[in-house]
């Protein structure tokens, strides 16, 4: 059985909430170990190893204060070929993050030039001028929740946004129909 409780900051930075799990470890929900205490619980696997010979995952739990499944994770590393580094992710920061201004300033650019380009097209173009290689719903996202006011993608009425366009007033000049 898990309880909460709030560390004080004897513990950690700031108050956090953390959860203690069935064997007295503490853990916060959705966030994985930090590599240090990896590096811990397979000592301490190592060791329980050396001196009894095959070590169940429940003991192991036990002992590093950690869940099951965890201690089941770590054994089959060290077991297999030893214990595996966390994956490092170059350039894949989500959100913002990954747009440098100049970025920025071409997608409203292009935005600007044509508000019913496709979110495909922002990408290519994008990836094409600045290099930069980010996904479509980046792109979406980028629009929808940047600014204070909502850049959806919505087609705009044709009346107010096109009534002005050069072939228009020559069109009306001659009696033709707007586009």
């Amino acid at each position: 059985m898990t309880s909460r409780r709030q560390l004080p900051d004897l513990y950690t930075q700031s108050e956090v909430e953390f959860s203690i799990n069935t064997n007295g470890g503490l853990y916060k929900q959705g966030k994985a170990y930090p590599l240090q205490k990896k590096i811990e619980v397979a000592q301490k696997y190592k060791a329980l190893k050396k001196i009894y010979g095959t070590v169940s995952s429940r003991t192991l739990a036990e002992k590093a204060g950690i869940g099951k499944t965890y201690a089941r994770k770590v054994q089959r590393e060290v077991d297999s070929e030893g214990l595996a580094r966390p994956k490092k992710r170059a350039n894949q920061i989500v959100g913002s993050k990954v747009l440098t201004r100049e970025d920025e300033n071409l997608l409203l650019a292009l935005r600007k030039s044509n508000p019913r380009r496709s979110l495909r097209s922002y990408r290519n173009l994008l990836s094409l001028h600045n290099g930069a290689i980010v996904s479509k719903s980046l792109i979406h996202n980028w629009f929808s929740k940047r600014f204070v006011f909502k850049g959806n993608f919505n087609k705009t009425s044709k009346i107010p946004v096109d009534k002005f366009k050069p072939d228009n007033i020559s069109r009306s000049a001659h009696g033709g129909r707007y586009r």
